[in-house]
């Protein structure tokens, strides 16, 4: 009964958020929006090219964290795997609830299950860390600018970003003892409880690989936080190229709301609607253009439809490959063009016993 209202409440949101979209083209203006797009003609190339590289170094991220534990990878299929899964999550809402299970999925059999898992959680999770990092930043420089608080909102936040610090780079496991604090159990809240073990299992697991692989965490955050700056800087791009160059603080507080936004918006399919409306809400609110905020919305949507429909096609090109007997992954022996020095860790199995005791 929860799983059909749940359908119901994703198709009756798809038309809703398509309405809501329609309704804030047409309170900024349509053509002020049409005319901000018509300049960005240029750059549009750019931007692909943009999404392109920030796939290209997650799943570089995502090669080092496998081959760390000395799985030899093809680097063609972690990306084929990353775009395809991100093309589902993207249009699904679900974000890294369905990216990081269709990843072992989507490589095949080519590979063990196991180091799959284990190192998409430890690149996710720290992708995650250096996310929540930049948001942090973001809603403290927006209260900062605003004039709200800014001292207070920033020790909130710098709090946030301690405690997730923490459960990446601390010694000991806190979320258990965080679970055991608040009361959480299956019998009360099992969906809740639910949750949280597997939050556990993805803490041990980053905990594990942090202290096995000390060098290769670094690398892999190293980078996740080349992404983060590849993201803002693709924001300042676009809005440098409407005749609205920001500052450094500006540009902080304009992702820090988008994300925050994308977070309360996850349920609706797409995010349809509720990135343009978030985007209009927060320029009007630092005093910019909201036409302008709908048109970064609409070319970063764009930027992630057009790298969806490559992830379908080339996952319907190896499935056609795959169906005519001819191996859709490339053997990780040829894999020389996109090969990366794996540095040795170095880490001895005493150690290891000493810093988690």
């Amino acid at each position: 009964m929860h799983a059909r209202l749940l359908r119901i409440g994703k198709l009756v949101a798809l038309p809703v958020a398509l309405a809501l979209l329609a309704a804030v083209v047409a309170s900024v203006g349509p053509r002020a929006v049409a005319a901000r797009l018509f300049e960005l003609r240029w750059v549009l190339p750019l931007v692909l090219a943009i999404g392109l590289l920030k796939h290209l170094l997650r799943a570089a991220a995502w090669m080092l964290a496998m081959r760390a534990d000395g799985v030899a990878v093809c680097f063609r299929d972690l990306l084929r795997a990353r775009i395809g899964a991100q093309a589902f999550a993207y249009l699904s809402g679900m974000g890294l609830l369905v990216s990081e299970s269709l990843r072992p999925w989507l490589l095949g059999r080519a590979y063990p299950v196991g180091s799959v898992v284990a190192a998409s959680a430890v690149e996710s999770g720290l992708y995650l860390f250096t996310s929540v990092f930049v948001t942090c930043l973001g809603l403290g420089a927006a209260a900062w600018l605003l004039g709200i608080g800014g001292t207070s909102w920033l020790l909130v936040w710098g709090g946030v970003f301690v405690l997730i610090a923490y459960l990446l780079f601390g010694t000991r496991p806190l979320l258990p003892l965080l679970q055991r604090l608040a009361g959480v159990s299956s019998e009360r809240l099992p969906k809740l409880a639910r949750v949280l073990a597997q939050a556990s299992a993805k803490e041990r697991e980053i905990r594990s690989f942090r202290l096995r692989h000390p060098r290769h965490t670094g690398a892999v955050l190293a980078l996740d936080l080349l992404v983060q700056v590849v993201m803002l800087a693709e924001v300042w791009l676009i809005l440098w190229a409407i005749g609205l160059p920001v500052g450094l603080r500006t540009l902080l507080s304009i992702e820090g709301g988008n994300r925050a936004v994308k977070m309360l918006g996850f349920y609706v399919p797409g995010r349809i609607g509720a990135d343009e409306a978030g985007a209009a809400g927060i320029f009007a609110l630092i005093g910019l253009e909201p036409a302008a905020g709908v048109t970064l919305a609409l070319v970063r949507r764009a930027q992630a439809l057009v790298w969806a429909g490559v992830g379908f096609l080339w996952l319907a090109g190896a499935a056609r490959l795959r169906r005519r007997g001819v191996p859709s992954t490339c053997s990780p022996a040829t894999d020389r063009q996109f090969s990366m020095p794996v540095p040795e860790a170095g880490f001895s199995t005493a150690r290891i016993a000493k810093e988690a005791s």
